[in-house]
């Protein structure tokens, strides 16, 4: 088991020991915003997640604030450069065995993750590699508490009626597409037997589903272009959203005309990636900008749902057009690593 600490730089530090008592392993992870902790496993031999469907994790998260409710955390696989993650809390929790008194079980739908990405559409689920729980990278500062005591993997009698895929599906314009979900309580599935790159999306109150195509071997630059106009089922009684991330992670979004499916990204978004300052006087910490959303390398294109109930919407996209600001249509500059 490996600690991983992620920004190392930003005001945060990660604790990592062992209980004689039990064996445990722990994690303390001081945190800021954009950054997060995590314990990493090297699966010995690699796992063939072919063979099983769920995975049972017995580990106490917790933080500053004493309620272990309102801990979300992150629960990996990882084959080569391809991963998977679920975002996990106890408030949507599944324990392993209902009849247990265990209250740090958590049973993990291994057929169901919440996001998945890698360089290239697929995702090899022969050579699972390494396994990891780690704090959410979004969370508020503060420290989280990891204590991991087992995981295990195996059958299980959940009942999964729409699996997804690990790797994304080819579709609109021969990009990669994923569907992805960031919160716990959410999912986002392909739809089965559909002819188009269509996708089953859950939510929850206050929280976001997406479809998104991922040019993770490369980027594209859209300085030159005035407006995207996307075509396909978007569901219009939900709250949408056009959302480009480029390859830091940094976000931009504008809500989506219903009507036309077409936004001007000239305009300032509605909502984007701040840049965080910290204080270069503090002794454990180092001066770091958050960089904005940059269009010139975007790494993901999508729409995105934002729900205000428990609900499904059902989301297919079939072309994406770009429209320069000197009105031609080659507007987009596209780099491949």
């Amino acid at each position: 088991m490996r600690t991983d600490l992620r920004h190392p730089a930003i005001c945060r530090r990660a604790d990592f020991s062992r209980s004689p008592d039990d064996g445990s392993l722990s994690l303390t992870v001081t945190d800021k915003d954009w950054g997060y902790g995590r314990l990493r496993a090297h699966l010995s031999p690699h796992l063939n997640l072919s063979q099983f469907n769920a995975a049972c994790l017995d580990a106490t998260i917790s933080n500053d604030s004493g309620n272990p409710e309102n801990v979300t955390f992150e629960f990996g696989l990882s084959s080569g450069d391809g991963y998977c993650v679920w975002f996990l809390d106890k408030a949507h929790r599944v324990y392993c065995d209902p009849q247990d008194s265990n209250p740090n079980s958590y049973a993990i739908d291994l057929t169901n993750p919440n996001l998945c990405g890698a360089t290239n559409c697929a995702f090899d689920i022969d050579r699972v590699q390494e396994a990891w729980i780690a704090s959410d990278w979004g969370s508020a500062e503060g420290n989280v508490n990891i204590a991991v005591r087992g995981l295990t993997f195996g059958k299980s009698a959940m009942t999964i009626e729409n699996p997804s895929s690990y790797g994304g599906a080819k579709g609109p314009l021969g990009w990669c597409w994923r569907p992805q979900s960031t919160n716990p309580g959410t999912s986002a599935n392909w739809v089965l037997g559909s002819n188009s790159t269509a996708a089953q999306l859950h939510g929850t109150q206050r929280t976001t589903v997406r479809l998104v195509a991922d040019f993770a071997d490369g980027w594209v630059d859209l300085s030159q272009c005035k407006t995207i106009s996307l075509s396909g089922i978007i569901p219009s009684e939900y709250i949408n959203a056009l959302v480009l991330l480029d390859i830091h992670g940094a976000q931009a979004q504008w809500s989506l005309d219903p009507k036309t499916y077409s936004q001007d990204i000239t305009v300032p978004p509605t909502i984007w990636s701040s840049n965080y300052d910290y204080d270069p006087k503090k002794p454990d910490c180092l001066y770091y900008n958050m960089p904005y959303f940059n269009i010139k390398f975007v790494r993901m294109l999508g729409v995105q749902i934002e729900y205000h109930a428990d609900s499904n919407a059902e989301m297919a996209i079939s072309d994406v057009h770009f429209l320069g600001t000197d009105g031609q249509e080659n507007c987009a500059i596209w780099t491949c690593q």
